[in-house]
């Protein structure tokens, strides 16, 4: 059907009227349906199951969308806007407070994907890295994933703090553990962001194999496959960065070894 795009008047028509707009425009519904996701980073099913919804919530209530249309912009715009307000509440309902990163948009739709499985599914690098290849046929290496990876800021989790959270603390004789286990977070908080800080001043490289290594799980016989680079020396680069960690941790009065424990970058070299 031809779409009517430049359609201005109001929908004040019968049911009939509003599902011939509905029908001559639902290409365009479409079309700005997968423009948002791709924007935003739904792909795949999950972009299928958004532009499902959208076509739904235009059908609710006899075309309770439509019928509102004012006139005072062209229908394309209006119809932006209502799928723009419908995207943001679906993402709300199923991602919560988790938004893509400046860093992943750039990278374009294989970093949003990657940020999404690591950061808001909480996979592992290689799991997630499955998923890419099985889900949505991504094609880059696994060092090429591991530099986007690498791009991405750290993200600390949010501390659900006051008076309510206290009064949902069961009395179970455990009230003592949870209490030492926030204060434990809150350090750990603060060592990542110490941690961050340090890491910045690493060569971008440098950044990258730690983070493969500790955070990722890598061995360094497995990062030096993905990355080229020779093994041996590998293990004292390693080390060096870490000994450049410890002192930055040191100076901000932080116990390197305890800190480093907090966040598990204490484990030494036993994952090579």
């Amino acid at each position: 059907m031809d779409t009517q795009d430049s359609w201005e008047k109001p929908a004040t028509g019968g049911s009939e009227d509003l599902k011939r707009l509905f029908e001559a425009n639902l290409e365009l519904i479409d079309r700005i349906s997968a423009k948002i996701c791709r924007k935003y980073g739904y792909f795949g099913p999950d972009a299928e199951d958004f532009t499902s919804l959208v076509r739904v919530k235009f059908l609710d209530n006899d075309f309770a969308r439509l019928r509102k249309f004012a006139g005072r912009s062209s229908l394309k715009t209006y119809i932006t806007t209502v799928i723009t307000r419908l995207f943001y509440d679906e993402r709300t309902r199923r991602w919560g407070k988790f938004r893509p990163s400046q860093a992943a948009r750039k990278g374009g739709e294989v970093a949003l994907l990657l940020e999404v499985l690591l950061y808001r599914d909480g996979r592992p690098f290689n799991e997630a890295v499955r998923v890419l290849r099985q889900q949505y046929q991504v094609e880059e290496t696994e060092a090429q994933l591991a530099d986007l990876a690498a791009t991405f800021p750290p993200r600390v989790p949010r501390l659900r703090e006051g008076e309510q959270q206290l009064e949902e603390l069961p009395i179970d004789g455990g009230v003592e553990d949870r209490v030492f286990d926030r204060d434990q977070e809150k350090v750990a908080n603060q060592v990542k962001a110490a941690l961050d800080r340090g890491m910045g001043l690493l060569p971008k490289e440098d950044q990258l194999i730690l983070r493969m290594h500790f955070e990722n799980g890598f061995t360094v016989a497995k990062i030096s496959q993905v990355l080229g680079l020779e093994q041996r020396p590998l293990y004292a680069r390693v080390k060096r960065c870490l000994r450049h960690l410890r002192l930055c941790l040191e100076k901000e009065g932080l116990g390197s070894e305890d800190a480093l424990g907090l966040v598990g970058w204490d484990r030494g070299e036993e994952n090579e």
